[in-house]
């Protein structure tokens, strides 16, 4: 019941902020549309003509539960994070573990991981914006700044109601939508169908002020997402445990019928035999 009255607020502020996500989201779509590309050179759109420290890093942050009893949510994560880090490994690419979360940390620290920083495992509360803002913030900085050569969040994605899977979602670099592959004609009729705007201030200015709005709104998302699915893999859990609870009361309330019934069936059967041996 606890799990389940979680669950619903955290899916209440999920619901209510998607969709100002996805908002933002199309309004820069719908302006890189309108635009030329290949004029634009913000770095956060066309990272690959930026040149990156030697000691540049790749950021992985992994989201889990402060929590536990709510089955394999953790582990699930912590799995495909491992996999991750092994292929980045192996491409020999320089990279920071930041762990969000108390049972992620302590069992990353016991597997041998380096942890290289700590964050609070965010529920996606509305007072919280702030703190994820300032860590999406450090990230931008770090990346602009060519220290960081990109960001990838680990968490468990909600696939719909009552369904998630641990994913990847790639932070830094942005990751935007491709133009649809058509051409010219068909896309002034795309055009014209949506709502005609004129830009004020110019494109590259608010790309400039979209761009790391963006970034950050990313982040709290997946934030967020994580606070939803771990309540619904708690409610899994507890229901399993209730379920088992319930079984094992019944296999112990017919065991003890049965152990009781032959004890009757004893002690009768000694009464019947001592009567006889009366007579």
């Amino acid at each position: 019941m606890v799990a389940t009255a979680r669950f619903k607020q955290a899916f209440r502020r999920f619901t209510v902020a998607r969709d100002y996500i996805r908002g933002c989201g199309d309004l820069v779509g719908d302006i890189l549309l309108r635009s030329d590309r290949s004029k634009l050179s913000h770095p956060l759109l066309h990272p690959e003509s930026f040149s990156y420290k030697k000691e540049s890093h790749r950021v992985v942050l992994v989201i889990t539960s402060d929590r536990g009893l709510c089955g394999g949510y953790n582990m699930a994560v912590l799995r495909l994070a491992a996999e991750h880090l092994a292929k980045l490994d192996g491409d020999g690419q320089s990279r920071q573990l930041h762990m969000a979360g108390d049972r992620g940390i302590r069992q990353m620290r016991a597997d041998g991981y380096d942890i290289a920083e700590t964050h609070a495992a965010f529920e996606g509360k509305a007072g919280e914006w702030h703190a994820v803002s300032r860590l999406a913030d450090r990230f931008i900085s770090g990346f602009l700044d060519m220290d960081i050569s990109g960001v990838d969040i680990v968490y468990s994605q909600l696939i719909g109601t009552g369904r998630h899977e641990p994913a990847i979602h790639t932070l830094l670099p942005l990751e935007l939508p491709e133009p649809p592959d058509c051409d010219e004609w068909e896309l002034k009729e795309i055009l014209a169908s949506r709502v005609e705007y004129e830009f004020v201030p110019s494109v590259k200015i608010m790309l400039e002020r979209l761009l790391p709005t963006t970034v950050r709104l990313q982040l709290f998302q997946c934030f967020m997402e994580a606070a939803v699915t771990e309540q619904i893999a708690r409610m899994g859990s507890m229901r399993a445990a209730s379920e088992s609870a319930e079984e094992m009361i019944q296999n112990l309330n017919v065991k003890y019928n049965r152990t009781r019934q032959s004890q009757i069936t004893t002690e009768l059967t000694e009464i019947l035999g001592g009567r006889v041996a009366l007579e």
